[in-house]
């Protein structure tokens, strides 16, 4: 890959420094997947809020716009220089009380906000942080009990004309169903806030035990949003083994309504869990066995995306595997997508990938870097859960190190 660019020039000297050393630990699995015990034995001596922050002050620089609306601005602003837009992240998992998703609503407003004066920006949300787990869960039971499969769910939606009354019916107790409403409001409200804003909003894939639930809310959120353009992004995940027949029925789907398609394709995140779920279920595993399966089925996938990709609709090929990168180009050009104004977009994490974002950037791609930011105390936590889900990927941070020196030579 040819240095196109110089997309660590803008860094200092000691944020280089920082980038290598975090570069080289993150290079480590067994460092990576030991980290909790770790970070669990140096909050015992130094307290949790100070090992946040150092940690916050460490690899969140690398990996994280930082905590707060002023941070992620200036990340941005670094971004539109490299030309490059953003998938902003607000990370807040596990909050529980209505008080606090509400409040993370309002932060994710207000971040659209602050990304509107930057191009290409859209917006990642986890529909685990705006509504109880445990109420998604039951959600997921009856979606699933009525779509019989999770590929059926778009065409069998539960939330397409959800009210008090038939959540009630369908099992809900009348808690949980004042817990639905109030998360099809707060996923409404960021959906405007987008439109308003000529932002999109990504919804992240999440586990099997959620996913059919996500599905149901986000084929909700597409039926009104996606009459004009993509706008609301469902996310793909290939490595599970049915997702071929998931993204055949949705584009059905999205046909017979008259919408335009939202797609985020990735390979996966929860792939050991998963494994581990049904090892102990004992039931077959939803995910491909091998690595090669899922590259495969990426690109299968992503062969289907690009067929069925329409003048309005969205895509955003999230992956930092270059051979899929090029099949992507390949296929853009055969169906002849405009590499800046079809709708397709390449995304790859921030603080990875650099240089082929660079590249991608200087061929009139359009490049969205993933781009996480909030408190360090719940941003740390969900940036370790993210390189354990993904250490094969993380552990490529080492091709990193030699980029960035060649960036300190030229000082």
């Amino acid at each position: 890959m040819s240095y196109v660019m110089r997309p660590f020039k803008h860094m200092s000297s000691l944020e280089l420094t920082n980038l290598i050393l975090v570069s080289k630990i993150s290079s480590y699995p067994n460092l990576i997947k030991n980290s909790d015990p770790l970070i669990k034995f140096a909050s015992m001596f130094f307290g949790r809020d100070v090992i946040s922050f150092y940690l916050g002050n460490t690899a969140g620089r690398v990996f994280s716009a930082g905590e707060t609306s002023e941070d992620l601005d200036k990340a941005l602003t670094q971004l539109s220089i490299l030309k490059q837009g953003s998938i902003i992240d607000y990370c807040a998992e596990g909050e529980t009380s209505e008080e606090g998703m509400e409040e993370i609503t309002k932060s994710i407003e207000s971040a659209i906000l602050t990304a509107k004066k930057h191009k290409h920006s859209s917006v990642a949300i986890k529909i685990t942080s705006i509504i109880p787990d445990q109420t998604l869960k039951h959600l997921n039971s009856i979606q699933l009990a009525k779509s019989k499969t999770p590929a059926n769910v778009w065409s069998s939606s539960i939330f397409l004309d959800c009210k008090t009354k038939s959540l009630i019916d369908f099992g809900l107790t009348e808690n949980e169903a004042l817990q639905t409403l109030r998360c099809l409001d707060r996923a409404k409200r960021l959906a405007k806030v987008c439109k308003e804003n000529d932002s999109k909003l990504m919804i992240d894939a999440e586990q099997t035990y959620f996913q059919a639930a996500v599905d149901g809310i986000t084929a909700y959120l597409q039926e009104e949003f996606n009459k004009e353009n993509g706008l609301i992004l469902n996310t793909l995940q290939s490595y599970l083994v049915d997702s071929p027949k998931r993204l055949e029925l949705y584009f059905k789907w999205i046909k017979e309504k008259g919408l335009k398609s939202g797609v985020k394709l990735v390979r996966g995140a929860y792939m050991f869990e998963e494994e581990r779920l049904a090892k102990n279920g004992g039931y077959m595993s939803p995910v491909h066995k091998d690595k090669s399966d899922s590259d495969n089925c990426y690109n299968a996938n992503l062969q289907m995306c690009l067929k069925n990709h329409t003048k309005e609709s969205s895509l955003c090929v999230a992956t930092h595997n270059e051979k899929s990168i090029e099949t992507c180009k390949e296929i853009m050009n055969f169906y002849k997508l405009h590499r800046m104004d079809s709708g397709v977009t390449f995304g790859q994490l921030y603080g990875m990938k650099a240089i082929l974002s660079a590249q991608l950037a200087a061929e009139n791609y359009l490049v969205q870097k993933y781009i996480p930011f909030g408190p360090y105390n719940k941003l740390i936590p969900y940036l370790l859960r993210r390189a354990q889900e993904q250490s094969a990927m993380i552990s490529d941070m080492q091709n990193q190190i030699s980029q960035v020196v060649e960036e300190l030579k030229l000082r």
